[in-house]
Order: structure tokens, then sequence, then C-alpha cells
């Protein structure tokens, strides 16, 4: 049992590593804090959105982990900057969505009404994600002016992540770009490949 809720957890946490703007607020522009609590252990990064672009960085062993997606080229980097390496892979939201049986309005996915979260009006949500491992229950915050979840947490609480200290605007192009000097690495067997 350990072993499947720990698998939809991390299904999760994909999932709200990668929640982009959608619809309307597609033009989102901002950097956060994030703060994620996974079993009672709680490690703090950064996140910039700027339209269909992410950045995360985050604490990991051995240093420091960048991810950056690039929704319009649907590209994703995974970059060590110990080693000044990085993996690249396709990424495409819409198949990434269907992957994860993210649920719609209506089919596992419940509006409980709007909350008012660190300075943003959201809309609250009850969800149900089916996995190959079970059902993985959630609520999250949709902020409506920035159309991301800026708090999502599990219902057993063992997984939470908040957006904190969120900055609008003044977010620069160059940080969704490769770094000078970093050197492809081969994908691990197994792995898709751009």
């Amino acid at each position: 049992m350990r072993y499947r809720k720990g698998k939809m957890i991390w299904a999760l946490l994909v999932a709200a590593l990668f929640a982009l703007p959608a619809g309307a607020a597609q033009a989102a522009e901002f950097s956060a804090i994030i703060v994620t609590t996974l079993r009672g252990e709680a490690r703090q990064g950064k996140i910039y959105i700027k339209g269909d672009k992410v950045r995360r960085e985050f604490a990991q062993s051995g240093g420091t982990a960048i991810v950056i997606l690039q929704g319009d080229k649907k590209i994703m980097w995974m970059l060590e900057p110990q080693t000044q390496s990085y993996l690249e892979m396709p990424f495409d939201k819409e198949a990434f969505a269907k992957t994860l049986n993210q649920p719609k309005e209506g089919e596992g996915k419940k509006l409980l009404g709007t909350e008012t979260m660190n300075g943003y009006v959201t809309d609250k949500y009850e969800t149900a994600v089916k996995t190959a491992t079970g059902t993985l229950r959630s609520t999250m915050w949709i902020a409506q002016k920035l159309g991301v979840p800026i708090r999502i947490e599990t219902a057993d609480k063992s997984f939470v992540q908040e957006y904190k200290d969120i900055k609008e605007g003044g977010v620069d192009d160059a940080l969704f770009e490769m770094p000078a000097g970093y050197q492809k690495k081969a994908m691990p067997p197994g792995m898709p490949k751009p």
C-alpha cells in the first residue's frame, strides 16, 4: 500500500510541477516561493512562470536541480548545475494531462466554491484522479487571475504544495533559456527522446 500511495503522490507532484496557466490566464507572468511538504518533510524552492514557460529550482541531494519547460517548443530540460549538464525530453501539455488522467469538471473534479488565499481569489476544487494504483483525492486552489493552482493538498495531507510570496511581472526571458556551457547528456534507456 505504501508503494502505491508513493506512486500516486509522485504523479500529483509531477502534475503540480508542470501546472501551466490555462485559458484566459495564458499570459500569466509571476515568480513565487514554492513550498512542498511530502510526508511531513518541507522543502522550499522557486518557480517562475511566463505564459507557457516554467522554470522551477529546487534542492535535491547533491545540490540544486533546475527544470525548464518551454511549452511553445514542447520541450523540457532537466539541468544539473553542479556538473553543467542537462537532459532533454519532449513535453506536450495535453498529452501529459491525458497520461495523468487529470479530471475535467464533473468527471472527478468538483467546484467547492471560492476562497481568498495568499491575496488571490481562488476557485477551490476537489479532485479524484484515477491512476493504475488507485484513486488520488486532493483539493486545489486555482488563482483566478493567474490560472494556476497556488495550493494543492492530498486528502490525507501527506502532500501539500503552496506558492508563497507571489510577485507578478518582471520575469526575465533568459530564465527559460539553456545556460552557456552546459553539455547534453544521453537519455537513460526507456526514457522518451526529443
